[in-house]
């Protein structure tokens, strides 16, 4: 039979444990932490990536700073989502007859459009620097032969064309 500190503690255990997983990168970089650590202790200390995560979160702040919050919305803000999510308040706002929250919606939803350009300008201007590879271009439609002559394609009749004409039928499609 289980003593009343056995199942206690299994609960406790169980609410405590929670597992996340962490990109490529930034598990190379908790490697690297923990390769320096385990110099700097010269082997008589021996720690995981848990340990030494679990010790990165205990000793951070209770809440993330300012700094830290903009970081995290610039790496993860989705217009599309935020529209959405305005939409569905502004559906409140307006069962509610709340005006002055509708206003303040459609003033938001504002600034979303101009992020969004925003964004795409500075994608622009990083294009134009030479900082982001341009996208490829799209290739031109090709366009589609007479079944007459799709056929003697396939019969493999000999074509003849010069660079000129396929140059011109390129700039046509």
């Amino acid at each position: 039979m289980e003593s009343l500190t056995e199942s206690s503690v299994k609960e406790k255990t169980k609410l405590q444990i929670e597992r996340v997983s962490i990109g490529k990168s930034e598990s190379e970089k908790v490697s690297g932490w923990l390769g320096q650590l385990q110099k700097s202790l010269k082997g008589y200390l021996s720690l995981t990536k848990s340990d030494l995560l679990n010790f990165l979160i205990r000793e951070h702040k209770a809440e993330l700073s300012p700094k830290e919050m903009s970081q995290i919305r610039g790496d993860h803000y989705d217009p599309i989502r935020h529209i959405s999510w305005i939409a569905q308040e502004l559906k409140t706002a307006l069962a509610k007859n709340d005006m002055t929250m509708v206003a303040t919606l459609q003033e938001e939803i504002k600034g979303v459009e101009l992020s969004v350009i925003s964004h795409a300008n500075d994608v622009v201007v990083a294009i134009e620097n030479g900082e982001v590879p341009p996208p490829s271009p799209l290739k031109p439609k090709r366009k589609r032969l007479p079944k007459s002559e799709n056929v003697s394609l396939s019969m493999g009749a000999p074509i003849s064309a010069s660079m000129a004409d396929l140059q011109e039928n390129i700039l046509e499609g």
